[in-house]
């Protein structure tokens, strides 16, 4: 039985303080209650538009802690009344649906190949044209019309090709909004950035101390890791597999955003290029 009187004479005992935070504690649990999630989506996202910190780092801290409270305000008002079995059979959807993303462009590994190609038949064709001025230097019809043209337009494709890769280059260490984040980013059952200790030494060749921190680090996050899965709950793991699955769509969109910019870039270096060598033959013929 609930004894009032001693309930009234710790609230009676509390500072002024810790009063108000029971107080405003209260008052946001009957809030959530009332609010639906229609509310909880439009509330977060106004706090997170008022943030006036300019720092990339407290910007990010802010953004966070704003994004994590009610991500989990509304997974609670739509999932906490659920039964184990419901939740288990959510997260087993959530699971299917994040497998079939599509996470790779095909055009991407084309367009790399065919760049290639073109540096290696481009160079070989630079040096068979620079022979060829050579052998014809006295003939002055056939360096016109034919052989400076087509230098011409060799230099542009590998100036594409090069272009293009190096493009590709710059993608590939692209540093991701959701790498910042501990609490909304990589869920740590599915990525080594959160289980795994982000000061083991993955050098090449390591130093005997190195070796013997890898074997340290290893030990304790395989400990961390199993004590992460024997306390997590259904709803723990719902929340993970959200996070997982957002976090795969926003890298769906930048992987499909660049694959498009790539395609553009090497598109318009062969118009380009091919524009060159038309236009030098017009102004030639003409």
């Amino acid at each position: 039985m609930i004894d009032l009187d001693n309930i009234k004479k710790e609230i009676a005992n509390l500072s002024i303080e810790d009063k108000q935070k029971l107080i405003d504690g209260l008052n946001d649990e009957n809030n959530l209650t009332n609010m639906s999630i229609d509310d909880l989506l439009t509330d977060g996202k106004a706090k997170i538009k008022k943030i006036t910190e300019k720092t990339f780092h407290k910007l990010g801290e802010e953004v966070e802690n704003i994004t994590s409270e009610f991500v989990d305000k509304i997974i609670d008002k739509s999932f906490s009344k659920k039964s184990q079995e419901n939740i288990k059979i959510d997260i087993e959807f959530i699971q299917k649906q994040r497998q079939l993303l599509p996470l790779e462009a095909g055009t991407i590994s084309f367009i790399l190949t065919i760049s290639s190609q073109f540096l290696t038949f481009g160079a070989a064709g630079v040096a068979l044209l620079f022979k060829a001025i050579s052998d014809y230097k006295d003939n002055i019809h056939i360096l016109q019309f034919f052989i400076y043209p087509i230098l011409i337009f060799y230099v542009f494709i590998s100036i594409t090709s090069i272009t293009t890769l190096i493009y590709y280059l710059a993608q590939s260490v692209f540093r991701y909004p959701f790498l910042s984040f501990d609490k909304i980013g990589n869920a740590w059952p599915y990525f080594y950035y959160k289980s795994i200790n982000p000061n083991t030494p993955r050098i090449v060749f390591q130093s005997r101390k190195s070796r013997k921190n890898s074997l340290s680090y290893y030990g304790e996050d395989m400990l961390q890791f199993t004590a992460n899965i024997s306390k997590s709950t259904y709803l723990d793991w719902l929340k993970q597999e959200l996070r997982q699955y957002f976090l795969l769509i926003s890298y769906q969109g930048y992987a499909h955003q660049f694959s498009l910019k790539l395609t553009h870039w090497f598109l318009g270096g062969i118009i380009l290029s091919c524009s060159v060598l038309i236009g030098l033959f017009l102004g030639l013929i003409l």
